[in-house]
């Protein structure tokens, strides 16, 4: 539960039953054994660890004074419970006052004497002192029974003695040889004072963590430790804890899964993976159908775009038959061709071709003329001859012209040669 300050100005809320749960409330009871009649009872606060000297905190709630709860005992019943009690904590400063308060009320039910009652207290941590008197038949006197104490009851506020909770972890699973890294975020803890537990049946081991990897009290870095079975060949469930060691206190388990080594393991059929891939998601597998028809098309743009480049160079230089010179030509001077350039400047040029382009060239120059112009002289030959020149020139841009359609359309120069 959580100790209250006076100044938070609200109630100190109820202390449970030790067997209380989030469903089922109990509170503190007691039982008179072999006695059933009038009586009376006192509740205190006393320290956590013994010698029992009283707690500087108080006890709330209908009747109680001084810090502490006093009242008759039903004389009908011999099983007696208390609800509406709270705890209301006092502060550091005022830690003697309460001590001193303690001492002038006779508040002591151990007697502690009061040079003892000086030092440290664990503000954090508190048990129930139950003193109970009856009426002796004889003498119709009260008589004060054994003291009892309760369970240590904690402040949920204090990070070493709060309640522990994991809260959340990134993965529930990891391989059997260990190592993993898990990122678990829990309530507040202790760096100093808490561990990762894993178990199950006689096998236990801890998580591996330095304080570093702790942070700000809420969450831990850690690697798994490896399972006792090394050769798994199918996952193992086991349990998995927070562990306070100063107290042994744990919080509630949660499952982690072992798995076998991936080597321990047969692949699966790569069709079968495939067909799994496939049916996982149904956008996967239309991207899956439609990629080689991406493929193709993309490479049928981009050769069109390499031979209508290849064939202006080879208009270019007035040349009847594109060689590989023309497309070496080509792919120096379109940067999108750039990746082409080492596989291409391995390749020789076709035989023959350089002397044709230098023949042709010789020819040119006696003839005094550029490719192309007419004769000093002209006569009826020579325009025959450049008009015959004239008509294979437009001719041979046709058939480009004609080749280059061919590739444009979609269907037409698919799956010709």
């Amino acid at each position: 539960m959580r100790f209250r300050y006076q100044c938070e100005g609200r109630l100190a809320g109820s202390i449970p039953g030790e067997r209380s749960t989030d469903t089922t409330k109990t509170h503190p009871t007691i039982k008179i054994h072999n006695y059933v009649g009038p009586g009376k009872v006192r509740i205190s606060l006393v320290t956590k660890e013994a010698p029992y000297r009283p707690h500087p905190h108080d006890l709330v709630g209908k009747d109680c004074k001084e810090g502490y709860y006093e009242a008759e005992l039903s004389p009908e019943r011999s099983i007696h419970s208390f609800q509406n009690l709270g705890i209301q904590c006092v502060r550091k400063r005022d830690l003697d006052k309460a001590v001193s308060r303690r001492i002038e009320t006779a508040n002591n039910p151990f007697n502690v004497p009061a040079e003892e009652l000086k030092g440290d207290y664990d503000l954090n941590a508190v048990r129930l002192c139950f003193q109970v008197w009856i009426r002796d038949a004889g003498s119709s006197r009260l008589v004060l029974l054994p003291l009892v104490v309760s369970q240590p009851i904690y402040d949920n506020r204090a990070p070493n003695t709060a309640e522990l909770k994991i809260c959340r972890v990134n993965r529930n699973s990891g391989s059997c040889l260990g190592g993993d890294e898990i990122f678990l975020l829990c309530d507040k803890v202790q760096k100093e004072d808490i561990e990762v537990r894993f178990f199950k049946d006689s096998w236990e081991a801890r998580g591996s963590f330095s304080q570093a990897d702790v942070h700000r009290q809420v969450a831990i870095v850690f690697k798994t430790p490896p399972y006792m079975d090394q050769a798994l060949r199918e996952p193992v469930t086991v349990q998995m804890q927070l562990r306070r060691p100063s107290d042994k206190e744990v919080s509630g388990p949660m499952e982690f899964r072992y798995l076998p080594r991936r080597s321990s393991l047969p692949p699966p059929p790569l069709k079968a993976r495939i067909k799994k891939i496939m049916q996982t998601d149904e956008e996967i597998g239309k991207v899956a159908a439609a990629v080689p028809v991406i493929i193709s098309r993309a490479l049928e743009l981009f050769l069109e775009s390499l031979l209508k480049n290849a064939c202006h160079v080879t208009q270019s230089r007035n040349a009847k038959t594109m060689t590989t010179s023309h497309l070496k030509q080509c792919i120096e001077l379109e940067q999108q061709f750039d990746f082409l350039k080492d596989l291409v400047a391995s390749v020789p040029d076709m035989q023959g071709e350089a002397e044709d382009n230098h023949m042709e060239g010789e020819k040119l120059c006696r003839r005094g003329r550029k490719p192309g112009s007419g004769r000093k002289n002209g006569g009826t030959a020579v325009k025959g001859r450049d008009a015959k020149q004239s008509g294979t020139d437009s001719e041979q841009e046709v058939c480009w012209q004609r080749d280059l359609a061919v590739l444009s359309s979609g269907g037409g120069g698919r799956g010709q040669t």
